[in-house]
């Protein structure tokens, strides 16, 4: 059943592609709803381009060796790595950059076994070795630092080219770096539009934990793949069991009700949320790395949680919602998952249920001539994860020996001891950088190695064993530093990201606007409270404001007067409540003029306060 549609999707592709001066090449249209039909850009990438296009060809080649696959595959990776060579490359990275055309020499390398292919991806990579470094923005696998780390480990598991450990190290260096801590576990990504980092396998923890895992696997380096775990982690705490999906916290496109911007509270943004299930967003994504972690590590947590996300893509693919059996978006992931899925769990009826929603598909096909109703492109769409390419690789996924190593899921041959040995990092070492950053003051007065970091998991375990040796000592500066760093810890454990304080501080701008303008009178009746984002220590010292900006957390030191009335606003009350309690407990004894001359202050004072975005109405 499948063969002869396998076929004919090759047929297709191969009748539709383009020749110019430089080569061969795939081009894209859409079709509007009067019918008029648009050429696309060019793409040369995994995602849409003829990168991806070629992978379906390789694996068809290596199911049925005809020689029009494979010089097919040799004309367009010639004009692909001509153009990226010739011209800047928008984007390095895996699915959606040049990252993907290392990918496809490696696939080109197993699909013939001519090493030549190897020595232009490591070429390649020494080429684009830059742009990993400084042209990419994002962390994750799709079109980040992750996807750029499999990849390049990858070729390296071919080669065992030592100059590519230096840019894996350099990539490895980012996403440590970029690392930060929350309620549970690490994120990442702090600067997408989103109610938080976000979930999933293409832009979220799931596939950033998947890189990680992967490539710590590989090298045996147990700081990657405890990075991994940690990814894992914060993404469980967006797993919605009502739903049995894991939250899709993007907002790019949802307008906040402004009521809704200062307490940034999850209960509030739930409901607009989508209930996306696929490769790319929810539960189907999040299931291939927890597979991938029960795989690795054996932890009987993660087969507990891959369970959780199999039943919802049964769920999902059993009553069909949606007309896209596409590898992304569209149920294609789903099927892909069921394999994975049967492989690892060595569950034979997952297998039996692949092979049905595959059927499922051509039928669909066979009834609607797509494979995806709502796709604006052509039905001859040739790209891999959103087009006819990704059906047919879909489809050979069944007629070759399965290996559990697809596109969406690429896992690296080996492990380093093929080339000997090589360590990359000290657990240790990792840890105090990421989690002894935050209390690193209080750290430096305990004695030397009081901590064994490969024990301590997160930042709560290290918070907590502080705080015991804290009770322990009787020092006042350890205490009060502990508390200071414990309050900035707190702040970026809740810290939830870019669009989060960009809001918010765009919506206090709007409210803290009008109440600045009320008159002395109005303010003094008004009630008043810190922000939820910003806290005031107190010490010998004096007073510092900590506070949650777009970037992270900052610190501001404040005078005497500022900082008491931070002080009296960390629960809500009057202006005047204010006035009055810092006049008995601090100013006692003044005269009627200099009574005045104190609520003056202190009204001048608040109006600065809201003006900086410190308090708002309560």
């Amino acid at each position: 059943m499948f063969e002869h549609e396998i076929y004919r999707i090759a047929d297709t592709l191969l009748t539709s592609l383009q020749q110019d001066e430089d080569g061969s090449y795939w081009q894209r249209k859409r079709v509007s709803e009067d019918g008029v039909v648009t050429y696309l850009p060019e793409t040369t990438d995994i995602f849409n381009g003829s990168a991806g296009t070629l992978l379906f060809f390789l694996d068809l080649y290596r199911y049925q060796p005809d020689s029009r696959y494979i010089d097919c595959c040799n004309n367009v990776l010639d004009r692909l790595l001509r153009k990226t060579y010739t011209t800047v490359p928008a984007y390095y990275t895996f699915y959606t950059g040049a990252t993907g055309l290392i990918y496809l020499c490696i696939r080109m390398y197993e699909a013939t076994g001519i090493y030549r292919y190897i020595e232009q991806g490591i070429q390649l990579a020494i080429h684009l070795k830059n742009g990993f470094s400084n042209g990419v923005v994002k962390d994750d696998l799709l079109s980040g630092h992750a996807g750029n780390l499999l990849a390049i480990s990858y070729l390296y598991a071919h080669s065992g080219e030592m100059s590519l450990v230096n840019i894996i190290k350099d990539i490895c260096d980012i996403l440590i770096n970029h690392a930060r801590i929350s309620d549970t576990g690490l994120k990442w990504d702090n600067e997408k539009f989103a109610y938080d980092s976000l979930t999933g396998f293409s832009h979220g923890a799931a596939g950033i934990a998947y890189a990680l895992l992967e490539t710590g696997r590989y090298f045996k380096d147990e700081t990657l793949c405890w990075l991994g775990e940690q990814a894992l982690a914060y993404e469980m705490q967006y797993y919605d069991a009502e739903k049995n999906n894991w939250m899709d916290l993007r907002l790019n496109s949802l307008r906040i009700p402004p009521g809704e911007i200062i307490d940034w509270d999850l209960l509030s943004f739930k409901p607009r949320m989508s209930d996306a299930c696929s490769w790319a967003h929810g539960a189907t994504g999040a299931t291939l790395s927890r597979l991938h972690a029960y795989h690795i590590t054996g932890n009987t947590r993660y087969a507990e949680q891959a369970n959780l996300g199999i039943q919802r893509t049964l769920r999902d693919i059993s009553a069909p919602s949606r007309n896209n059996y596409t590898l992304c978006s569209g149920y294609g992931g789903h099927i892909l998952l069921l394999l994975k899925a049967s492989d690892v769990l060595v569950d034979a009826s997952l297998y039996t249920k692949a092979v049905m929603y595959a059927q499922n598909a051509l039928h669909f096909f066979r009834r609607h001539g797509t494979y995806n109703t709502y796709s604006a492109a052509t039905h001859d769409d040739p790209a891999l994860l959103s087009g006819l390419a990704g059906i047919g690789y879909l489809y050979l996924q069944f007629l070759l020996p399965y290996r559990g190593n697809t596109v969406l899921h690429p896992q690296i041959p080996g492990d380093v001891t093929d080339h000997g040995s090589l360590i990359l990092y000290n657990i240790a070492e990792v840890k105090a950088n990421i989690l002894g950053a935050h209390f690193k003051q209080t750290l430096s007065l305990q004695q030397p190695d009081i901590i064994c970091w490969k024990r301590v998991q997160n930042i709560q375990e290290l918070e907590q064993y502080l705080l015991r040796q804290i009770c322990n000592d009787p020092q006042i500066e350890l205490s009060e530093i502990f508390e200071f760093e414990r309050g900035m810890t707190t702040l970026w454990k809740m810290h939830k990201g870019m669009l989060c304080y960009r809001k918010k501080g765009q919506q206090l701008q709007s409210i803290c606007r009008k109440i600045i303008a009320y008159d002395d009178n109005t303010l003094l009746n008004k009630k008043l409270v810190l922000c939820s984002h910003v806290k005031i220590h107190s010490a010998q010292a004096g007073y510092k404001v900590m506070y949650c900006q777009e970037q992270g957390v900052s610190i501001l030191s404040v005078n005497r007067l500022p900082g008491l009335i931070l002080s009296q606003l960390q629960q809500a009350k009057t202006i005047n409540d204010v006035v009055n309690n810092i006049t008995a407990h601090h100013f006692p004894g003044q005269s009627t003029d200099q009574q005045q001359q104190i609520v003056i202050a202190i009204l001048g004072q608040v109006r600065l306060l809201l003006q900086y975005g410190l308090l708002t109405a309560a």
